[in-house]
């Protein structure tokens, strides 16, 4: 789905290694551009993981279970209007006459991504920070702003696809796709949780390979 109509009329005629190279000018270049991809890339597949487990499954977090709950409903819910939106471009394209719903869509994903819209006064960055014990959230406002986000629900792990010059952003796809059912042979909830807290080896990409990722 990704790679066909929806992708292709939100690009320009772009090299890709030019995109990549402008992407991590504008991030600042060298480690610490790299450094905010991979984080960008491990906290989105935290926030998935985080999404795809119940409010029982976390235990110890001291913001309420209502709040946290209200809060995962409404981003798996922008997440998939998001996803519902690429997916018509991809089946009738134009059918809008331009990509303005897509690029509504994306923005309200980076207001709840960057806590600009909370739920009950929870946000996204905070809740982050109570999963994890971090201070490094990577979706700031202006690492954010940067990206014109695109959901793949057939992949798990998403791309870099390109810039779209009326946004002046860079296209990134992310995958979310639908949760394997739990089982000790494929994914747990202990997999989940772990990954969330990002025990293990401390790696941007999730010991799990069926814990949606992406990368630039």
């Amino acid at each position: 789905m990704s790679e066909l109509n929806t992708i292709r009329l939100l690009l320009g005629t772009y090299q890709q290694t030019d995109v990549e190279e402008q992407l991590m000018k504008r991030l600042g270049g060298g480690s610490s551009a790299t450094d905010k991809v991979q984080r960008f890339a491990a906290q989105w597949s935290q926030l998935v993981a985080w999404s795809w487990l119940e409010p029982s499954d976390y235990e110890g977090i001291k913001t309420s279970d209502d709040d946290r709950e209200s809060l995962r409903q409404e981003f798996i819910r922008v997440v998939k209007e998001l996803a519902r939106v690429c997916i018509a471009e991809h089946y009738c394209p134009n059918m809008f006459g331009d990509q303005q719903h897509i690029v509504e869509q994306s923005d309200r994903l980076s207001d709840y991504l960057t806590g600009k819209l909370s739920k009950n006064g929870l946000t996204l960055p905070n809740l982050y920070k109570d999963l994890t014990h971090r201070d490094d959230y990577a979706f700031t406002e202006e690492f954010t702003k940067l990206f014109l986000w695109v959901v793949t629900i057939d992949r798990y792990h998403g791309w870099l696809a390109g810039y779209n010059g009326a946004t002046d952003k860079f296209v990134m796809v992310i995958a979310y796709p639908p949760r394997p059912a739990l089982s000790p042979s494929v994914l747990s909830a202990s997999d989940l949780h772990n990954w969330i807290q990002n025990k293990g080896d401390g790696d941007y990409t999730p010991p799990n390979p069926y814990i949606p990722t992406c990368g630039c």
